[in-house]
């Protein structure tokens, strides 16, 4: 299994302090793939045209390197790791494995095997948001559509909410953190919020100790 995460200069910082978390547990580094825009100095808010343009690109990303890979985790910025989580997520064998964002499944942190099925999942989440642009959408916003109102025949599992929480569920409700394996510190609007989120809990290591140790691909910023 490959871990896939994308980022650009606005939110660097975050994803250096997700790998660092990624280190401390245990977790290879040589596993993960880091996309990262070569044109975007800023981080882009939610519901804006940039975080749909980003989110689209995304969907592109794990469609085209899932056709070369057997399986691959998706790993947003915005998350830290409490433990290794791998062998605990490679013991589901459904198609789609994905946090539970209490709306919906979660496209920050999902696991997804390649087969038919779930390579139309993508390329259908990517036509949905291509023909509703006008809308502002992001990509959890296309998946969650297309697999609920199209025939993929793909298995579909959500992560137990207190072990992969989601911000809201992990600072809002009650839950034993003991148990939160992970905590993806989403339910914010901006990248400023987050990371200021993160330092108020004592969860933040922007060094590049992590960082220096891992392989870049580059994309282009072309839309």
């Amino acid at each position: 299994m490959k871990i896939l995460s994308m980022t650009n200069d606005g939110q660097l910082d975050m994803l250096k302090n997700m790998l660092n978390s990624a280190e401390r547990v245990g977790i290879d580094l040589n596993l993960f793939h880091i996309f990262k825009f070569n044109k975007i100095e800023t981080a882009s808010n939610f519901w804006t045209m940039e975080f749909y343009n980003i989110t689209k690109r995304k969907l592109e990303l794990i469609y085209d390197f899932l056709k070369e890979n057997g399986e691959v985790l998706w790993v947003d910025n915005d998350i830290v790791f409490f433990e290794n989580v791998l062998t605990d997520i490679e013991k589901y064998n459904e198609d789609i494995v994905m946090q539970d964002d209490i709306y919906s499944g979660c496209t920050g942190f999902w696991k997804i095997k390649k087969n038919k099925n779930t390579l139309k999942v993508l390329s259908d989440a990517i036509i949905f948001m291509n023909q509703n642009i006008h809308r502002k959408m992001h990509d959890q916003t296309a998946v969650w559509w297309v697999l609920n109102n199209t025939k993929h025949n793909c298995s579909l599992k959500l992560l137990p909410r207190e072990e992969y929480p989601v911000g809201d569920v992990y600072f809002k409700h009650n839950i034993d953190r003991n148990k939160s394996r992970i905590l993806h510190n989403n339910f914010l609007f901006s990248t400023n919020e987050k990371i200021q989120r993160f330092i108020n809990n004592n969860m933040w290591d922007p060094s590049d100790n992590a960082f220096n140790k891992i392989t870049y691909i580059y994309i282009q910023y072309d839309f």
